[in-house]
């Protein structure tokens, strides 16, 4: 600062110290200053000031001569960078100024931290003053700004809005605070978590060591258990007992508001009955990297009255956990099951109409399932009316035939497997056949459905065109011949 006037700086200013040409080596702003006196000692020369700006923040910058006029010397520049990015706002004159209340690049700063401000004059300045306001958003004064959740004009704590304008905590808000027990996300009693914010009566919580199937902790007809995976290697078991043959048992890991996962928790969770077989696993199916066993996982279904066992386990054993709950229910045999029971002729796992199986477990009109034995042509089901058939290849090796007429008027033929939902494969690799009524194949597919599904498509498949009247007939088996297939839909459209 060799050519700085003699006088000294205005008051209030802070000398710059050179070398200041880049971010590494730039002024920091002082707070209680009004900035910086400076100069540009040769033309092109730039001066790099920094200045610490929350979100919310709106600024504002100046330069003069510290006196109420303009430097003498030159035009000057005035630029604002941030994260590496150049301010689209900047500006070049004698006196240039920069206004934040008038500027949309310097007003309600949408990201907060550090931000550079680069001065540049095409000849040398002997002195400048820099003016930097940086104006926070104000917590009270009734405009919601950025970094604010709320403002309702006045400090005062506990009233919806606190006194750094973050929303008061109360129960219902889905967030665990203190004084309350649990929060699940609304004021409702009889979820397990009351209006109060209170655990209900079936709600439980672990009793440690239950480490082991001696320790588990029993069955108490809980709808929820509150457990914590700690120490490392920490294990959780939990007594599950089934008092009627053939129902079925769903788990859940979840966090204690009942809805999410926790934090940074890798959940694994099994079932074993009570001689330590395992009958179900599950890993991350549930929320994020939470576990779920589904009641209609095969393991977990048609039990039979015994006492089985959950373990809730921190994936690797390696780890900790936050809180977390277990959510478990036994769902009785019964119509909407998922599995057929005399008498249904049904069960696709809910009680709703108009899916194909009624809230009755009878079929609906155009529904049906086939009838064994099916395995040869000459045993073929008649499908008549029915466009929508349930059908399992069991034993290994079987096979499934259907007949299928064709009326008059040369029409396309559309067949596709599908699981019990209707749309998704659900698991299994199928493979069909179509053949005329002497027995010919006249075309067949794998795997042009849904995932490992099958799908005669008359859109491409040229076999399935304008066919002429008559019998035709659908075989349908496990691709490899040596599996067996859980209960899927065929789906039969004869397409005019």
């Amino acid at each position: 600062m060799g050519g700085m006037n003699e006088g000294g700086s205005p008051p209030n200013y802070v000398i710059e110290t050179e070398p200041n040409d880049g971010p590494g080596q730039a002024n920091a702003f002082q707070d209680g200053t009004n900035g910086f006196y400076a100069e540009i000692e040769v033309a092109g020369a730039v001066d790099v000031f920094s200045v610490d700006a929350p979100i919310g923040s709106t600024m504002s910058l100046a330069i003069s001569d510290g006196y109420g006029g303009c430097p003498a010397d030159a035009t000057m520049s005035i630029q604002g960078v941030h994260n590496n990015l150049i301010l689209a706002t900047s500006a070049t004159e004698l006196c240039p100024t920069l206004d934040g209340n008038a500027d949309p690049d310097l007003a309600t700063l949408a990201s907060g931290g550090t931000y550079y401000i680069y001065v540049s004059a095409p000849a040398a300045v002997e002195n400048y003053a820099l003016d930097i306001v940086v104006q926070p958003p104000v917590c009270g004064d009734m405009i919601v700004q950025l970094g604010e959740e709320c403002d309702d004009g006045n400090m005062t704590p506990a009233d919806g809005c606190e006194n750094d304008c973050t929303v008061t905590p109360v129960c219902g808000d889905n967030s665990v605070q203190s004084g309350e027990e649990c929060d699940d996300g609304n004021t409702m009693n009889g979820d397990g978590c009351d209006s109060m914010c209170q655990y209900e009566g079936s709600v439980c919580i672990e009793s440690e060591p239950n480490d082991s199937i001696a320790t588990a902790d029993p069955d108490l007809t809980c709808l929820f258990w509150n457990g914590q995976i700690t120490p490392v290697a920490d294990v959780d078991y939990y007594e599950v007992i089934v008092a009627v043959d053939g129902s079925r048992v769903q788990a859940e890991v979840v966090d204690i508001t009942g809805m999410g996962c926790p934090a940074s928790f890798d959940s694994t969770l099994y079932l074993f009955n009570g001689a330590m077989t395992q009958l179900a696993y599950d890993d991350d199916d549930g929320n994020n990297a939470c576990s779920i066993i589904n009641n209609s996982d095969s393991g977990a279904a048609n039990l039979m009255a015994d006492t089985y066992y959950l373990a809730v386990h921190e994936f690797g054993d390696n780890g900790t956990s936050a809180p977390y709950q277990l959510k478990v229910n036994i769902f009785p045999p019964g119509c909407g099951d998922g599995a057929i029971q005399a008498p249904e002729e049904c069960d696709d796992g809910n009680l709703s109409d108009g899916d194909g199986c009624s809230s009755t477990c009878a079929f609906e009109a155009g529904f049906c399932a086939e009838t064994e034995p099916n395995n040869t042509q000459g045993a073929a089901n008649v499908l008549a009316t029915c466009v929508d058939v349930q059908a399992a290849i069991t034993p290994v090796n079987d096979e499934d035939w259907f007949q299928i007429d064709i009326p008059a008027g040369n029409p396309d033929l559309r067949i596709e497997v599908v699981g019990p939902d209707g749309v998704t494969c659900g698991g299994g690799d199928t493979h069909i056949y179509l053949h005329d009524s002497g027995g010919t194949l006249l075309g067949e597919d794998d795997d042009d459905g849904d995932v490992l599904c099958s799908l005669i498509n008359p859109t491409t498949d040229v076999f399935a065109q304008n066919l002429a009247a008559g019998s035709y007939f659908l075989r349908y088996t496990e691709h490899n011949g040596g599996s067996t297939l859980p209960v899927k839909r065929i789906k039969v459209s004869v397409l005019p």
